[in-house]
């Protein structure tokens, strides 16, 4: 058995989707002279159902009769986009099926190309330890028929505690390879970042009023951005009501009291201090505070963090691994929300889609595009998120966040798996998907 990576590009037939050329011999035929063969495929039991594949996208021949070249036969087989069917592709003398010969059986697959980018030793002990499980996710037992290929690891060329997500195009080069050596494999190449720590920074508006003082102490909820001097200040104004028109601008009176703490104090300015006495004061101070998360991706970056605070070290293998696996997905175009149909005998098409009963079809808190095997949607509050929670059971990899009830192998489930073995991977919708960027 061959195994054809149908997504990758080969051009023997004038097809992406070709394998061969399968060689056929006379002698192999039983015949001393053969002039013609006739030649046919035939499908596994277990390959995808033919709804889901339109005439075009089906196994056929390139030739159904080939003639005899110095004693050989020559022909190749198109094959469909999807992972995990298997062909047995047949000839025998045309006109004659009793004595055919086996040419060859095939398997399916698709595969992507690697690189992982190490902030540290740390890092990559951590990556080390969930490596065959993070390929055998796609490529293991209960497979999705993906293979993962790493090309080499590579020191980022710089360690720091934590990595913007934001903006990433513009974030990301600080840690590429510096010269970068030229791109490999595009648009199959994958760039795995396993980093520290990871946030975004988001502006926060405090507001304090009391009568008269020059003194307002606020609390942040998330902790204050560290990522330059001062850089967690955007700006402080004091409103003298009922003056709205005309703020004084505080942002030289405040100053950082702790990690989540500031204080604005305008008691040194005599100016500020006689025109406060005795009035109503409004202070409005914007601030940048920092929000860390697990990963995210970016075409074809996945970026990851192993800083996961009050978990044991194999918690923080399946919240690193369970991340990974998940960002790949979205980046394999999981989770869908429909699929086309045809019909199994012209393979026309025969709507409507198939819907997906396990579609996150949220519209806050989870956001749709995730999965919902053994969860349930969370009962209303009095702001209500519409969001998911765990149920009963495993849930999917592709869950709308990191959760304890994830499968610790970051797997698929029962029903993400199939659309993933269903779904078209080649150069066409991976560079939809944004893979040739980097």
């Amino acid at each position: 058995m061959i195994k054809r990576y149908v997504n990758l590009p080969e051009q023997p037939a004038g097809d992406d989707d070709s394998c061969g050329p399968l060689i056929a011999s006379s002698d192999s035929l039983g015949a001393e002279c053969v002039a013609v063969t006739e030649w046919w495929v035939e499908a596994g039991s277990d390959n995808t159902d033919l709804k889901y594949l339109s005439a075009a996208e089906r196994v056929r021949l390139q030739n159904t009769y080939v003639t005899n070249e110095k004693d050989e036969f020559k022909n190749h087989v198109i094959l469909p986009h999807v992972g995990g069917d298997r062909y047995t592709v047949k000839c025998s003398k045309k006109g004659d099926r009793s004595s055919p010969m086996e040419v060859e059986e095939i398997e399916t697959w698709r595969k992507f190309f690697y690189t992982v980018h190490l902030m540290n030793q740390d890092c990559e002990d951590l990556f080390n330890a969930v490596q065959q499980r993070f390929e055998d996710a796609f490529g293991g037992s209960d497979k999705a028929f993906i293979e993962l290929e790493k090309l080499e690891g590579v020191r980022t060329t710089k360690d720091e505690p934590r990595t913007l997500s934001e903006s990433g195009k513009e974030e990301l080069p600080h840690l590429w390879p510096n010269p970068r050596p030229p791109e490999q494999h595009k648009p199959f190449h994958l760039h795995v970042f396993v980093v520290n720590d990871i946030c975004e920074l988001l502006e926060k508006v405090f507001v304090g009023k009391q009568l008269s003082g020059t003194s307002f102490s606020f609390t942040t909820k998330l902790p204050l951005s560290d990522f330059t001097s001062n850089s967690w200040l955007v700006s402080s104004q004091l409103f003298i009501e009922p003056d709205f028109d005309h703020p004084w601008d505080i942002a030289p009176f405040v100053t950082q009291t702790g990690s989540n703490d500031f204080q604005v104090d305008f008691s040194g300015d005599a100016a500020l201090t006689a025109a406060a006495q005795d009035q109503q004061l409004t202070v409005k101070t914007t601030v940048r505070v920092m929000k860390g998360f697990c990963g995210y991706s970016l075409n074809n970056v996945v970026v990851v963090r192993i800083n996961e605070p009050d978990r044991t070290p194999e918690q923080v293998k399946s919240t690193v691994l369970q991340t990974f696996t998940h960002e790949i997905g979205h980046a394999c175009q999981q989770v869908v929300r429909s699929e086309d149909l045809f019909d199994p005998d012209t393979g026309d098409a025969a709507p409507p889609p198939e819907q997906n009963d396990k579609w996150d079809d949220s519209v806050a808190g989870s956001q749709g595009g995730h999965c919902t095997t053994n969860a349930r949607p969370k009962p209303p509050v009095a702001c209500p998120l519409n969001e998911y929670v765990h149920d009963s059971g495993t849930l999917c990899t592709m869950f709308y966040r990191d959760d304890p009830d994830v499968d610790s192998d970051g797997k698929f489930c029962d029903s993400c798996l199939p659309r993933l073995k269903r779904v078209n991977l080649d150069a066409a919708h991976m560079t939809e998907q944004g893979w040739d960027a980097y």
